[in-house]
């Protein structure tokens, strides 16, 4: 997928960090300098600051919600959903703490656990993109096209320059039998894309998810004419091939893609 996937996580400022006795170390003071380590990108040391600070006060939010972007960047997802979990049940109106939460689980792909959270973001803020684009796209993978396409026609707006937008949203019309709808996102991703390889695979993969074999084929065609190395083009090919019958064509497609991705089980 493209940058636009790229998730932006939500770090929170000290959220008021708690009163209690007199500790050896300034909360504050600890806060601070871990979230600056956060931002630097050393997440050893953030993770180390945050701790220091839920060992100063057991009640701050906003060190459990960045003890959880922590275990976030670094690929520790069931931690990161634990420490932001505890986050929202200190601060449950701060609407960063589902965002993140919601992040999580979509990084996980338990897109159903996912899409509450995005619904809460949405709650308090209805213009929230991200929240509703990451929201249709849980819908995406859950083969739900109705729900995909309330979700993100709201952005079409926005997005008609995203590739994976006019992807998704042209094979959900599809889906739907709005044909017209379809078309207009598929030709709106060949003006944004052009002719270019993996334009041709995107459109490729539309028509095969969409089952237009023919032009399916015609445009992985083009992709594979364009860069024989691109990844995935012969697989999806060779998959058009197969639904077409022609087995060895399919086969010499599938050979092709194991030179190129060889470590793809599929």
């Amino acid at each position: 997928m493209s940058a636009r996937l790229l998730l932006t996580l939500c770090l929170l400022p000290a959220l008021g960090l708690g009163a209690g006795q007199a500790q050896p170390q300034n909360p504050q003071a600890v806060f601070d300098q871990a979230q600056r380590a956060l931002l630097a990108g050393d997440y050893a040391k953030a993770e180390q600051g945050f701790r220091t600070v839920l060992e100063l006060d057991p009640l701050s939010a906003a060190a459990y919600s960045n003890l959880g972007v922590v275990y976030l960047r670094t690929d520790r997802l069931d931690s990161a959903i634990e420490s932001f979990e505890a986050a929202r049940k200190l601060a449950p109106e701060v609407a960063g703490i589902d965002l993140n939460l919601g992040l999580a689980y979509y990084r996980k792909q338990a897109y159903e656990q996912a899409i509450p959270y995005f619904d809460r973001v949405l709650q308090a803020y209805p213009d929230h993109e991200q929240a509703r684009f990451l929201k249709g796209m849980c819908y995406f993978v859950l083969s739900d096209y109705e729900n995909t396409v309330r979700s993100l026609e709201p952005l079409y707006g926005q997005e008609k320059s995203n590739l994976d937008f006019l992807f998704v949203i042209g094979i959900c019309y599809g889906k739907l039998k709005r044909e017209a709808d379809s078309e207009n996102a598929f030709q709106q991703l060949i003006r944004v894309g052009g002719d270019t390889p993996h334009m041709h695979l995107l459109m490729g993969k539309a028509y095969l998810d969409l089952y237009v074999h023919q032009k399916a084929k015609d445009e992985l065609e083009k992709a594979v004419a364009g860069d024989p190395k691109l990844p995935f083009a012969h697989f999806n090919l060779g998959v058009v091939f197969q639904r077409l019958g022609m087995m060895e064509e399919a086969g010499k497609e599938f050979d092709l893609e194991m030179a190129i991705t060889p470590n793809e089980p599929w």
